[in-house]
């Protein structure tokens, strides 16, 4: 009779390894240069996607940090097979404020404070790539005066791959689509770094309202990074009418994400579909529908908590903050005397908040 003792049950919530992908084959080489809070799948998939434009139009890095998704994007665009033959595109673009703020400071921990610029760093770091990248100094507003446009984006050339990491707020969003989706070009691939994080529900929210403009490529694995296609048909009329936090009653928010787990949850994979449910409570929370808010994360906490007990992944974080974050504004929003729902009192004593 064997002595060994049995194998332990297979949980059906395990996340699986990351499958095979298209751009396994061809990873970035070696080890990046610049820091970055990216992941290697990232790294891979944006290296991967410039070394296959064709040329059509700009590679654009929107939020480029310390440089990490630039030098990929660069090293793909120098590894690109056309590239020998000339390029018309010009060299990757690169936006940043290049100022550290208070959690950068703590996540990086690079010897800056918050506050002082690293723009200088991230130059040196990019040098040995030459006259691949030019970094761009200054902030996306989250309201475009006139000429701002053209202030930011002074090209006004097509776009094949847009990279965007600095859709941090909802105008900011909007500012993005305003200034630089008129440019994409049919076929372009947009890359939305937040997709799959708790706190950004309006990147989910825009794309699940513009699904004949946008439409789902990849969801890379072990990040929060989700692509997509452009498809065309941002008009003006439709630019002109993109959705604000305030446009949403109550029940509105419900149906959009209602739509949304159905359009990208079979994509996004178990992980992407539970970050869809806690972006759901975070939504109401920013529209001022607390009660509601407590309620979606009540609904969300069963498979949250059961991802986070059975993996070491990162939805242990993003739960843990997102019950933090809804606790703190919920607490504070009754101040004036409104009384707490059940739900709201049970969101406060399990963050101990």
């Amino acid at each position: 009779m064997s002595t060994a003792a049995p194998a332990p049950a297979r949980s059906r919530l395990r996340i699986p390894e990351a499958p095979r992908v298209p751009w396994e084959a061809t990873p970035f080489p070696g080890t990046p240069v610049c820091p970055t809070l990216l992941t290697r799948f990232e790294i891979d998939y944006l290296h991967h996607l410039a070394r296959n434009c064709t040329a059509r139009g700009r590679i654009i890095d929107l939020g480029c940090f310390f440089g990490g998704s630039t030098e990929a994007l660069a090293v793909g665009l120098r590894d690109n097979a056309r590239f020998p033959m000339g390029w018309p595109a010009g060299p990757v673009l690169a936006y940043d404020s290049f100022v550290l703020c208070s959690w950068g400071e703590r996540a990086m921990n690079c010897g800056l404070r918050a506050g002082e610029c690293f723009m200088d760093r991230v130059r040196a770091s990019l040098a040995p790539l030459g006259g691949l990248t030019d970094l761009r100094k200054g902030w996306i507003p989250g309201a475009l005066a006139s000429g701002d446009a053209e202030r930011i984006y002074p090209e006004q050339e097509p776009i094949e791959l847009l990279m965007i990491d600095c859709a941090k707020d909802w105008p900011v969003m909007s500012t993005i689509l305003r200034v630089f989706g008129p440019h994409l070009e049919p076929g372009a691939v947009v890359v939305q770094q937040d997709f799959k994080h708790f706190s950004t529900p309006w990147i989910p929210v825009f794309h699940a309202m513009l699904t004949d403009c946008f439409s789902l490529l990849h969801s890379v694995p072990a990040s929060a990074s989700v692509s997509f296609r452009y498809e065309g048909g941002l008009t003006p009329e439709r630019l002109a009418d993109l959705p604000r936090t305030e446009d949403f009653a109550a029940d509105d928010i419900d149906a959009v994400w209602d739509a949304a787990e159905g359009i990208f949850g079979p994509s996004l994979g178990e992980f992407g579909l539970v970050t869809l449910r806690l972006q759901r409570a975070h939504h109401f929370a920013y529209a001022g529908h607390w009660p509601r808010a407590a309620e979606a994360l009540n609904r969300a906490e069963p498979g949250v908590a059961a991802l986070a007990a059975e993996t070491a992944s990162k939805i242990a974080w993003e739960r843990e903050n997102a019950l933090r974050n809804l606790a703190g504004r919920t607490r504070a929003e009754a101040a004036p005397g409104r009384p707490l729902s059940a739900a709201e009192q049970a969101l406060i004593a399990r963050a101990g908040a």
